[in-house]
């Protein structure tokens, strides 16, 4: 319930109309609402969060796998990305699973295809041998000052 009031809403519709007509009816109930253009644009919109959570997962693979070349820790060489200028957290390197980030790259991929980032991220975890964890175990962002 708390998540539910605390994050932005987005709502899209094929008529602007009815995009609104949904999002009084979440405002009237409490919630917060941010009304978007289209559906197509939030639809865009999530792709490219998912792969810019991927994006961010593949560099910390490729950095765990700088660390196992020279044989340092991982988790300590993340010490000086503590910066106010960068995401207040850092990633784990495991494998990428799940049914959000590698599936929205092939839709991505349906849009424009072989796309820079999308194959980066999609040759970054073929290269990772471990199974993908889940439910509990999944991979999440760790905010510095946090144990895993």
């Amino acid at each position: 319930m708390r998540d539910m009031l605390e994050f932005v809403k987005y709502v899209g519709a094929p008529t602007i109309e009815g995009a609104k007509a949904a999002a009084l009816g979440l405002i009237e109930a409490g919630l917060t609402v941010k009304v978007a253009s289209s559906a197509t644009v939030l639809e865009l919109a999530k792709l490219f969060q998912t792969t810019y959570t991927g994006i961010l997962v593949a560099w910390a693979q490729e950095m765990a796998r700088y660390c196992d070349e020279v044989g340092v820790d991982y988790e300590e060489s993340q010490a000086l990305n503590d910066q106010p200028w960068l995401p207040p957290c850092w990633f784990q390197p495991g494998k990428i699973g799940g049914h959000c980030i590698m599936p929205n790259l092939r839709t991505l991929d349906q849009i424009r295809p072989g796309g820079v980032f999308t194959t980066a991220v999609r040759v970054s975890n073929d290269e990772v041998v471990e199974e993908p964890l889940n439910g509990e175990d999944r991979l999440w962002p760790v905010p510095f000052g946090q144990n895993k």
